[in-house]
């Protein structure tokens, strides 16, 4: 097999991503049952920040193999994992990347919605327009990424800001 084919028939759908939603279920056990060990998981995000790297090191370094193909998703997996137990006790602050992670947890739930599906069916075909190239260079893939990431924060907001908060300020109404 191909990174193409494991990309596509592995990697995206969600249904062999079952793993992500077990070690989601997980975090969530275990600061349901066990909140004074998940509150020290504060260690764990140094843990959490190598394995996520580690996969993206290997792949640059050795290319795809074996441990590509099979242990970068799980390892990918527990390494948010751990890194959901040291920011899930960031409950205050003041600082830019409080701010940023708070924004970003508010509007995640759009930014699933919108994931790479309308970037990819409206936006990255219109990108050869503004001169980017169909190859992939390192130039062109950064402005890729660059342009992702604004397509998905800033509809995300939007969506988050003209669809999602109002329907949850009508349901808070209807229940009080």
């Amino acid at each position: 097999a191909t990174y193409h084919d494991w990309n596509i028939y592995l990697r995206k759908p969600v249904v062999t991503r079952m793993d992500s939603i077990i070690f989601g279920f997980l975090g969530a056990y275990m600061n349901f049952y066990y909140s004074l060990v998940w509150q020290k998981g504060n260690r764990l995000i140094w843990i959490g920040t190598g394995l996520l790297l580690l996969p993206s090191i290997s792949y640059v370094i050795a290319g795809y193999n074996w441990t590509t193909a099979h242990l970068r998703l799980p390892v990918e997996s527990i390494g948010t994992l751990c890194l959901l137990s040291g920011l899930s006790n960031l409950q205050t602050g003041k600082g830019f990347s409080y701010k940023f992670f708070t924004f970003i947890s508010i509007i995640s739930y759009s930014m699933y919605l919108l994931n790479y599906t309308p970037f990819n069916e409206w936006i990255l075909p219109r990108l050869s327009y503004l001169g980017v190239p169909n190859n992939h260079s390192l130039i062109a893939d950064m402005f890729r990424l660059l342009a992702f990431l604004a397509w998905s924060i800033c509809a995300s907001y939007m969506l988050w800001r003209f669809v999602e908060r109002p329907l949850m300020n009508i349901r808070d109404r209807l229940y009080k």
